[in-house]
């Protein structure tokens, strides 16, 4: 019986060992996991995503009070001329920045030289932006917004634009050096100080103030990114301020001719299907239509998200 008791005893502690043991080796894979920056920047893109639906939600829910149907038409028109100059411009540096920089992970003088022309080039093309746009704003506000009394809309959204090139740099640079986590907290940060822009000016001044609140929210994402960058750990500032390569240049321009078409076709056909409804069939109409696609558009995200 002695002998029985013994042996159940030590039974008992080795199967107690080697409990423990296997617990221990969990616990070390879940730091492990938790350590990979992927994983945090996952979680991170989920509250991102979730704080990017509610926010859409709230937005369409005030604007279409206080600007009504004509005016979330305009917006979108906004919105849409927005992203197809930032495509045109920004899209290609942006994408070449995301490619090339990996190659330079252990060159730092080399990584300085290309990051340094990237900014100038994109630079280059906020300066550009900026000044053909307002030279425009006239005959762009009467395309896009049917009247010349929104000019002044149209000429920050100039701004937005540069703001926009000038951030996809720094953002694609951040996110290369693998740093997501930092690309989505700043991602969100915008989202929250465009909303706190945007939806009052709608409420207090109507559709002129909802245009021009619009052009500004889009402008916020660059002071943010630049905040960012002085927290990250692997690009500084001072990367940003190298020479000029004109090899890299070639590489990064390169970029751009591909990306013109995937970049402008989508919002150029939303502004031309709006401004169809709305010779035809009114403003208001294509209001109607485009909060129809905008919820439609969250309820997708909603169902995409979970």
């Amino acid at each position: 019986m002695d002998g029985i008791t013994k042996h159940l005893r030590e039974s008992e502690d080795k199967a107690s060992t080697q409990s423990r043991a296997g617990f221990a080796v969990l616990e070390i894979l879940r730091r492990k996991v938790w350590d990979v920056r992927w994983y945090r920047a996952l979680g991170w893109a989920g509250i991102h995503s979730l704080l990017g639906l509610v926010l859409s939600f709230v937005t369409i829910k005030f604007t279409a009070a206080y600007l009504g149907p004509s005016g979330i038409a305009l917006v979108a028109q906004l919105g849409n001329f927005i992203s197809i100059c930032h495509g045109i411009l920004g899209g290609g540096i942006g994408t070449a920045t995301s490619r090339l920089y990996p190659e330079f992970s252990s060159d730092r003088a080399g990584r300085k030289r290309f990051l340094a022309t990237a900014w100038r080039l994109a630079s280059l093309f906020a300066v550009v932006s900026m000044v053909t746009i307002a030279l425009a704003s006239g005959p762009l506000a009467r395309w896009l917004l049917t009247s010349d009394e929104h000019s002044t809309a149209v000429m920050l959204a100039g701004v937005a634009v540069a703001c926009l090139v000038l951030n996809i740099v720094i953002l694609s640079a951040i996110n290369s050096a693998g740093e997501m986590g930092r690309v989505v907290v700043s991602s969100a940060i915008t989202q929250v100080v465009a909303f706190a822009v945007y939806v009052p000016a709608s409420v207090v001044w109507g559709i002129p103030g909802g245009l021009i609140g619009f052009a500004i929210s889009q402008s916020v994402c660059l002071p943010v990114s630049l905040t960012v960058l002085r927290w990250s750990s692997s690009v500084a500032p001072e990367d940003f301020r190298g020479p000029f390569d004109l090899k890299q240049a070639q590489r990064i321009l390169g970029f751009v001719p591909m990306l013109i078409a995937h970049s402008t076709m989508s919002p150029l056909g939303l502004i031309l299907i709006r401004d169809m409804v709305a010779s035809h069939l009114g403003l208001a109409t294509a209001g109607v239509w485009q909060a129809t696609l905008r919820v439609s558009e969250i309820y997708l995200g909603t169902v995409m998200a979970s």
